[in-house]
C-alpha cells in the first residue's frame, strides 16, 4: 500500500512529470538514432559523395559569380565610365591623365565594394608604360610585383587572353587578362582563401582540394567530385576509410549514450532545474524590482551558463542606462558645444586674417584698387557668413560662393602659381553640409601643394548618387611627406587621435563634425599616387526641397 502511495505521489509531483516527459521524449529518440546510424553505414559513401558534390557546386558557383562580375565591372569601366575612358586614351597632358587615373581608381574601388567580384583589378597603359592597380584584398607586394612582370611579359609574347590558372609563391590565382592595341586590363581572384574555406566545410582529414583545367579522376581509395565553369574545375578528393571510420565511431557513441542515459535521469533533472528554473526566477525578480521603482537593484553574477550570465549583464546594463540616460544627454550637448567652439576658433583663423590684410596692403601700394575692393568684399562676406549663419548645416550654394572667392583670392596672392577648377553636379546645390567643411581641405591643398616653378592645379568636384554625396579635392602639388600622409590616413580611419589637436585642428575637426551629423557611414579618405593628392569626403544624404536662395549675402 505504501509503495502504491509513493508511486502515485511521485507521478503527481513536478519531478515525476519531468522524469516521465524526458523518458517519453528522449529515450525513443535515442533508440531511433541508434538504429538509424546502424542503417546509415550502408549508405555513407553515397551521402558523402552527395555532400561533397554540393560543396563543390556551391563554391564553384561563387567562383563563377566572381568571374562574371569581374568581366561586367571591367566592361562597364571600359564603355560607360568617362574617367576610365579618358585614362585609357592616355592623353599627352600629364595632369589630365593623372586626374583621370585617380578618378578611375576611386570608381573601381567604389564599384568593387558593391559586387562580389575579383579581389583586384588592373590596367596596363602601354603608351605610358604605367599601371593602375586596385588591390581590394590587400595582396602582398610580392604578388603585385609578379603581376606587373607577368603582364608585361605576356603582352610582348602575345599570350592568350581570358581566364588563366597561375601560381605565385606556391599560391594559386585565377587571372583574367584582356589585351588590346593600346592597353591590357583584367583582374584576379585569390584561390587560396577559397580552398581554406572549403577545407573547413569538408570536415574530413586527408582531403585534397585544388583547382585545375580539367576534372581530375582519383583512385579507388578516395572519393572524388568536381565542378567546373569556363574550363576551370574545382576538385575535392576525400579518403574513403576516413569517412567510414568516423561513422563507426559515431554509432558506438550512440550505443554507449543510450545504455548510460537511464541512470543519469535524476542528475539530469536537478541539473536542468538549476540551469533553467532558478536563473529565470532571478531575472523575473529583477524586473519586478524595477517596476516597483527600485532602480538600485542589480543581479549578482552566478557561476551558471554563459547565456544567463550575459542576460544578467544585459539586465544590469539596462538598469544602469535608466540612471545614466540623462547624464549622457547632458554630455552629448556639452560635446556639441565644445565642437562648435573649436569650429568657431578654426573659422576666425588669425593666420588667414593676417595674410589677407597683408595682401590688401600690398595691393594698395601697387595701386590695384579694384582688386583691393574685391578682396575687402570677400573678407566682409566671409565674416558675415561666419557670424550670421545660425544653421548647423548650410546649403552648398553658400559654401560654393566662399570657395570660388577663396580661389580668386589665392590667384591674386600667388599670381601664376595656382589654378582652380570647380565642377559639381546640379543635385549637389541642394545638399546641406557643415559650415566651411570643404574650405578646410582647399586651404590644406594650397598650404601643402605650392611648389616654386610649378603651377598648382586644384580640382574641387561633387557627385550625388542614390542617397550618397561624394566630394573630391585633387591637386598635383608637392604632396605630403610619407609620415604625415600615414598619420592623416590613420586619423581618418579612427586608428589615431592627435595628442596636440591644434596642429591638425582643421582636418580632425572636419572628421568629428561629419560623424556628428551623419554618423559612422560618413568617411574621409586620403590617397596619394605619384604627384597627385586626393581627398574624398562621403556621407549619406537624401535631397530635400530647396528652401533658401543664395546670392552671396
Amino acid at each position: 500500500m505504501k509503495d502504491k502511495n509513493f508511486i502515485r505521489r511521485f507521478m503527481d509531483s513536478v519531478s515525476g512529470k519531468v522524469t516521465i516527459t524526458i523518458l517519453i521524449l528522449v529515450l525513443p529518440l535515442n533508440i531511433l538514432a541508434f538504429f538509424s546510424a546502424n542503417r546509415a553505414m550502408n549508405k555513407v559513401e553515397e551521402y558523402a559523395v552527395l555532400v561533397e558534390q554540393n560543396i563543390a557546386d556551391s563554391y564553384m558557383m561563387d567562383v563563377a559569380v566572381k568571374m562574371d562580375n569581374t568581366l561586367s565591372l571591367l566592361y562597364y569601366l571600359q564603355t560607360e565610365d568617362s574617367s576610365s575612358i579618358r585614362m585609357m586614351l592616355q592623353p599627352e597632358d600629364d595632369y589630365q591623365y593623372m586626374s583621370a587615373k585617380m578618378k578611375c581608381f576611386y570608381t573601381t574601388k567604389h564599384m568593387a565594394k558593391l559586387i562580389s567580384g575579383g579581389d583586384g583589378y588592373f590596367y596596363y597603359l602601354k603608351k605610358k608604360e604605367d599601371f593602375m592597380i586596385y588591390n581590394g584584398s590587400e595582396e602582398e607586394a610580392i604578388f603585385l610585383t609578379w603581376l606587373q612582370a607577368h603582364v608585361r611579359e605576356s603582352t610582348r609574347n602575345d599570350s592568350k587572353i581570358g581566364w588563366q590558372l597561375v601560381e605565385c609563391e606556391g599560391l594559386p590565382y585565377l587571372l583574367l587578362q584582356i589585351d588590346s592595341n593600346q592597353y591590357t586590363y583584367g583582374g584576379w581572384v585569390a584561390l587560396d582563401p577559397i580552398i581554406r574555406q572549403i577545407g573547413q566545410s569538408v570536415f574530413y582529414d586527408n582531403s585534397q582540394i585544388f583547382f585545375s583545367r580539367r576534372s581530375e579522376v582519383c583512385d579507388e581509395k578516395k572519393i572524388g567530385v568536381s565542378a567546373g565553369y569556363n574550363k576551370i574545375y574545382l576538385n575535392i578528393h576525400v579518403d574513403r576509410m576516413t569517412i567510414l571510420r568516423e561513422i563507426a565511431q559515431y554509432e558506438l557513441m550512440l550505443l554507449i549514450l543510450a545504455l548510460s542515459y537511464l541512470p543519469l535521469l535524476p542528475i539530469l533533472y536537478l541539473w536542468l532545474r538549476r540551469l533553467v528554473i532558478k536563473p529565470l526566477n532571478r531575472i523575473n525578480e529583477g524586473h519586478r524590482q524595477l517596476q516597483q521603482g527600485n532602480e538600485s537593484y542589480r543581479i549578482r553574477h552566478q557561476k551558471e551558463s554563459l547565456e544567463y550570465q550575459e542576460a544578467y549583464e544585459y539586465f544590469n546594463q539596462m538598469a544602469d542606462n535608466i540612471v545614466s540616460l540623462r547624464i549622457k544627454a547632458y554630455e552629448k550637448e556639452i560635446e556639441r558645444q565644445q565642437m562648435e567652439l573649436t569650429n568657431l576658433q578654426l573659422q576666425i583663423r588669425p593666420h588667414f586674417l593676417l595674410n589677407t590684410f597683408n595682401l590688401i596692403f600690398n595691393l594698395a601700394q601697387r595701386g590695384e584698387y579694384k582688386t583691393v575692393q574685391e578682396s575687402i568684399i570677400y573678407l566682409s562676406d566671409y565674416f558675415r557668413y561666419v557670424f550670421r549663419s545660425s544653421n548647423e548645416l548650410m546649403l552648398f550654394q553658400k559654401e560654393l560662393f566662399l570657395l570660388e572667392g577663396y580661389g580668386k583670392l589665392s590667384s591674386v596672392r600667388y599670381p601664376g602659381q595656382v589654378e582652380f577648377t570647380f565642377y559639381f553636379e546640379p543635385e549637389i546645390m541642394m545638399v546641406r553640409i557643415p559650415q566651411l567643411l570643404l574650405l578646410n581641405f582647399v586651404e590644406n591643398a594650397v598650404k601643402h601643394g605650392l611648389n616654386n616653378g610649378h603651377v598648382l592645379h586644384i580640382t574641387v568636384s561633387g557627385e550625388y548618387e542614390s542617397g550618397k554625396v561624394s566630394f573630391f579635392i585633387i591637386d598635383d602639388g608637392k604632396g605630403l611627406v610619407p609620415d604625415v600622409l600615414l598619420q592623416y590616413q590613420k586619423m581618418f580611419r579612427g586608428e589615431w587621435v592627435p595628442e596636440d589637436t591644434s596642429s591638425h585642428v582643421g582636418l580632425y575637426n572636419s572628421l568629428k563634425r561629419l560623424r556628428y551629423f551623419y554618423g559612422e557611414q560618413a568617411s574621409i579618405t586620403l590617397e596619394q599616387q605619384e604627384a597627385m593628392t586626393a581627398f574624398c569626403i562621403q556621407f549619406p544624404y537624401y535631397l530635400e526641397v530647396e528652401d533658401e536662395f543664395i546670392n552671396g549675402q
